[in-house]
């Protein structure tokens, strides 16, 4: 596994290469070889990638070009590494190693590849990375670095002794910089760095003498198995300066290590007892910061799918560094099943971890002092900022026993609410979630304990009650008249849709709060109610002076003596008589309108008014006239389909049988019927007073009746 922003590459078992964005969005795929990807690495650009394999071959391969190179090293190869700037180099070099105990730089010139053999002999090569012009590589023997420009070897670190095999442990090779170098192998961890030999006179016997030098700077075990080794900066407090002022902080780096814990009996393999060769079952991966002396100083276990079944060298460990910064530096984890993206943990992974165990005070403090790049959402997409730990803590609080801090609740949601209408934050409504939860535990939490605790705030107490009444009026019916005087404070213009909508409110009350604040049309809804029906006309007609509204009033009220006083208000207002001659209908006749009219009374507009009244009387007698000659023709057709259906015939079976008795119609031949309109067949025994029917020919029973015979004339007569 490699990684490069934007881009990271992954190699399979099955000699397949996958490369994948940041995201693990698969890019595009390619196989380059036949068995297992042993090694690859991507070029600065994340253009090129190289790969080996255990099939001999190294395959470097452009992820943008058709370039392509493919070298067959004839025996297993271990490893590979790109030199610097790769894609900008005409020489496209890189340097392998493998099963052959051979370090191999190969670079392009004018006649193809030219090969070189940099070491050989000492056993496999195991790792090598590059970094400028140094090249540093491990063999069973230890690591050792080349120097490209002097064309010689400058060093050799002898691998730690009773080290455990190389092949089971790997050695992992790090350029933490251009001139320190990291060794991880097994459970040991040396760091090297690089520096210029001290000029001295030249003699014979350093005449050939490299021009730099290596010093191990550390060297220490752990307890642990090291699957992979990265530099983890670390921010300090800045120490004090001595006149009292304070440095600018320093960043010192420490070690960041990917830890396998390997079973007990790792060592056994030599020994006849089965139970003990059985593989045993590892532990799981850990993501462990260690100081330069040594010590631990954090440590986090991962989850990955089958780490029962991974080994040391089944993990990788790689660093990508998206912005350039320390805080915008990431890690990549790789296992056989998992791709695993770590990041530091900073101010808002703490702040997390305090909501997450309920610490909501604090989270909130900490919250307050993130800047405005740093509010931005977690790992679980939530924002981190005072909003998010905020309503997290109204729900927390309402799951607890608030009874007594209901007050508390509410403040602090409305401060809450101010906070997010200054954030701008998306979504906002303009409910209070403190007072919804509130009301929806109206049976766990009291309403009148609720009611006194908000006393002391009636903005908060109007915004609790109206909620309350939209849920359930009866409710909030034992506190209807604080609801009035609330909404003649707070919401003025809704007062009316209350009285309207509430039964439970003391009239007397609510008409003297109206009256004191002067609201005219919830006075003249509360005198209606009241059943002052004159003074409300009297209000409607003096202080609004609309006739619309005093017509509108008269026919809710559907009282005749009403009618006669508004009549009566209207004789010397000429608006108000023009008003009611344009809205002359059921309830007034205009004729008695019209008689009230004084001699001398100038009405603006009367002439259009009678006009008007005029045209809708004619359109009245037009419509009735055009309605009685549909009644007409309809019941003119209505009546010769019964007239025919009355003088159609109708066949007799013999079976059928008289509804009245149930027996047979036609007992005996001299059995007489009565016939009715509606085509009812009974025995004349069956019906009383039959001696007092008229009687007929026989021969109306007879089925072979003309339809215009004379009885079915006089019956429909």
């Amino acid at each position: 596994m490699s990684a490069e922003v934007p881009r990271q590459a992954v190699g399979t078992h099955s000699g397949i290469v996958h490369v994948l964005d940041l995201t693990g969005k698969r890019v595009k795929s390619f196989k380059p070889h036949q068995a297992s990807v042993s090694d690859m690495e991507m070029d600065s650009t994340a253009d090129f990638v190289a790969t080996s394999s255990i099939d001999g071959q190294v395959v470097v391969q452009s992820l943008s070009t058709q370039e392509s190179y493919m070298f067959d090293m004839k025996r297993p190869i271990r490893t590979v590494a790109l030199e610097p700037n790769f894609a900008k180099r005409s020489s496209r070099a890189f340097v392998c190693g493998g099963m052959a105990g051979t370090l191999v730089l190969r670079e392009k010139g004018w006649l193809g590849h030219k090969e070189t053999v940099l070491h050989s002999g000492e056993g496999p090569i195991w790792h090598v990375r590059w970094r400028t012009h140094l090249i540093a590589w491990a063999n069973d023997f230890g690591v050792k670095i080349y120097d490209t420009q002097s064309q010689s070897r400058i060093t050799y670190i002898e691998r730690a002794p009773d080290s455990p095999r190389a092949d089971l442990f790997k050695c992992t090779l790090h350029w933490q910089d251009d001139t320190t170098l990291l060794i991880a192998w097994a459970d040991h961890i040396k760091v090297a760095r690089i520096r210029a030999r001290p000029r001295t006179t030249a003699t014979s016997s350093n005449a050939n003498l490299s021009p730099l030098l290596v010093e191990v700077t550390a060297a220490f075990q752990l307890d642990h198995m090291i699957s992979g080794i990265l530099p983890h900066p670390m921010s300090t407090p800045p120490p004090p300066k001595e006149n009292g002022s304070i440095a600018s902080s320093i960043t010192l780096t420490s070690f960041l290590v990917l830890a396998y814990e390997p079973p007990d009996d790792f060592g056994d393999e030599m020994t006849d007892d089965r139970i003990r060769q059985a593989r045993k079952t590892a532990e799981r991966p850990e993501l462990r910061i260690i100081s330069r002396t040594g010590e631990e100083i954090s440590a986090d276990v991962l989850s990955v799918a089958g780490y029962q079944s991974w080994a040391c060298n089944d993990y990788l460990l790689a660093e990508v560094d998206a912005g350039g910064s320390d805080t915008d530096r990431c890690y990549i984890v790789g296992s056989p099943k998992d791709i695993v993206f770590v990041r530091p943990r900073d101010r808002r992974d703490h702040i997390a971890w305090l909501v997450e165990r309920q610490r909501y005070e604090e989270a909130l403090d900490e919250a307050e002092k993130l800047g405005e790049d740093e509010a931005t959402t977690d790992s679980t997409g939530h924002r981190i900022d005072v909003v998010y730990i905020g309503e997290r803590y109204l729900k927390y609080l309402v799951g607890e026993d608030i009874q007594d801090q209901v007050l508390l609740l509410v403040e602090f949601d409305q401060e809450l609410r101010e906070k997010r209408k200054e954030t701008g934050v998306d979504g906002f409504e303009p409910g209070s979630e403190a007072i919804s939860m509130l009301v929806d535990h109206a049976h766990s939490i009291p309403v009148d304990r609720v009611v006194e605790q908000l006393r002391s705030r009636p903005d908060y107490l109007f915004l609790y009650l109206d909620a309350l009444f939209k849920k359930d009026q009866h409710l909030a019916s034992d506190f209807a008249d604080i609801q009035v005087q609330l909404f003649a404070d707070y919401a003025a213009p809704r007062l009316i849709e209350y009285l309207r909508a509430s039964n439970y409110y003391n009239l007397e009350a609510a008409y003297s709060i109206c009256r004191s604040r002067d609201f005219v049309p919830e006075m003249v809804f509360l005198l209606g109610r009241m059943g002052n029906n004159k003074k409300a006309l009297n209000l409607i007609i003096e202080r609004i002076g609309d006739v619309q509204q005093a017509i509108a009033f008269a026919k809710e009220q559907n009282d005749d003596d009403l009618w006669e006083d508004l009549l009566g208000y209207s004789e010397t207002r000429p608006t108000f008589i023009r008003g009611l001659l344009e809205n002359v209908g059921a309830e007034i006749d205009p004729i008695r309108l019209i008689r009230r009219i004084k001699n001398g009374l100038e009405i603006p507009g009367l002439k259009e008014a009678l006009i008007k009244i005029l045209h809708d009387f004619q359109l009245q007698i037009s419509l009735l006239e055009g309605c009685q000659t549909i009644m007409n023709g309809d019941c003119s057709d209505l009546a010769k389909i019964r007239q025919k259906g009355q003088n159609s015939g109708f066949f007799l079976g013999e079976k059928a049988t008289c509804p009245l008795c149930v027996e047979p119609l036609r007992r005996l031949p001299q059995d007489l019927l009565l016939l009715f309109l509606c085509r009812h067949l009974v025995h004349a025994t069956c019906i009383d007073g039959v001696d007092d029917l008229p009687r007929y020919n026989e021969g109306v029973l007879d089925t072979r009746l003309s339809p215009t015979h004379e009885l079915s004339t006089k019956i429909a007569l």
